[in-house]
């Protein structure tokens, strides 16, 4: 990768079981990783870089790297991450790691703060999760789990006939705010929430 202003370079190499992550001519990271991966960079310069790695035995970990070349860890040994960063953001990472059946979630800026960190026992697949909004310091984060559409029967019809509406879980950081949602809305602050849900008729 090339920088904004053409002065810098990010590199990637591999050399039978050590993969090295460079940042021009100074290596930044090596060791035995399967798979290094840029998530986020200061794209004018690259001297803040945030960084995804894959070791050997398939655990996943997120990095900072700063000017200096020191590196910091924000997420770590984790079985899975997935990114949940909207498009529009390009200064701030939100990810969720599940470590056996435990969901950590964290948000941090591109220069390697973290503002949010905190954890969910069994929410549910991280394929099922997705970012909802949050506030502007990242105190206050929302996010859903898709429920599992319901199982059918071998003719691909829903057991009673007539298919349910899709629905979610909702939780505003570690607190779980209601379950087989079909439409919700906080207020600016968080403080309150609107939830609407099916009727069990």
């Amino acid at each position: 990768m090339l920088s904004q202003d053409r002065k810098h370079v990010l590199v990637w190499a591999k050399d039978e079981d050590d993969f090295y992550f460079i940042r021009d001519e100074a290596v930044v990271l090596s060791g035995h990783f399967s798979d290094i991966q840029v998530e986020m960079s200061q794209h004018s310069d690259f001297s803040n870089v945030i960084f995804r790695t894959v070791d050997q035995e398939g655990k996943d970990a997120i990095r900072h790297l700063n000017k200096e070349g020191e590196i910091k860890t924000i997420l770590d040994d984790q079985d899975q991450i997935n990114i949940l960063n909207p498009a529009t953001w390009d200064s701030w990472l939100l990810a969720v790691g599940r470590k056996d059946q435990t969901l950590n979630f964290v948000a941090a800026a591109l220069d390697g703060t973290i503002a949010n960190q905190f954890s969910v026992q069994g929410a549910g697949n991280i394929e099922q999760i997705s970012y909802d909004r949050a506030s502007k310091d990242f105190l206050s984060i929302a996010w859903r789990v898709e429920d599992l559409p319901p199982v059918e029967n071998s003719q691909g019809k829903i057991a009673n006939g007539a298919k349910p509406p899709e629905t979610y879980s909702l939780y505003l950081n570690d607190q779980l705010i209601n379950t087989r949602v079909l439409y919700h809305k906080f207020s600016k602050d968080f403080s309150q929430s609107l939830v609407v849900r099916p009727s069990e008729e």
